[in-house]
């Protein structure tokens, strides 16, 4: 289940943000935390079709919050270039995940990620988690009407 907290203002630019907490399940035994940023201007594209949701990963040893300035830039750059395009992509907002070894999600994973067969997945140079694992479309399925 998908658990949303309430959105916040970001303390140093105008991005709005709301962490989301996807709890362990059937289909996958870890917690994963995730982000969702956007400005209050792309609100109005929540219920476009067309309008796409950017979801964006880290690599190892960063955690969901390093997308943070590079986020605030996008939509900075954005927001100029909107005013004078409507043929501009829309952006509904942004989703940061956490791997369930980094940032929030390892800390909540932490006697979990001690036990077979995590604790092999994490000491390899790389944790990869398959679609299959994961339940990918439904993640995305629940992340896309968190806080919307």
């Amino acid at each position: 289940m998908l658990s949303p907290v309430t959105a916040n203002m970001s303390p140093t630019s105008n991005l709005l943000e709301c962490e989301a907490l996807l709890e362990p399940d059937e289909h996958y035994p870890l917690y994963i935390t995730a982000k969702k940023y956007w400005l209050p201007e792309f609100e109005a594209h929540w219920d476009n079709k067309e309008a796409v949701t950017l979801v964006l990963l880290h690599s190892t040893s960063f955690h969901k919050e390093t997308w943070q300035p590079t986020l605030e830039r996008i939509f900075q750059c954005y927001s100029a270039h909107s005013r004078n395009s409507s043929k501009l992509l829309k952006i509904k907002c942004a989703w940061a995940i956490d791997c369930p070894n980094h940032g929030v999600s390892a800390a909540l994973n932490d006697d979990a990620l001690q036990q077979a067969p995590f604790y092999r997945d994490c000491e390899s140079i790389d944790c990869t988690i398959t679609d299959e694992q994961l339940n990918w479309h439904s993640w995305v399925s629940q992340i896309c009407r968190c806080c919307s």
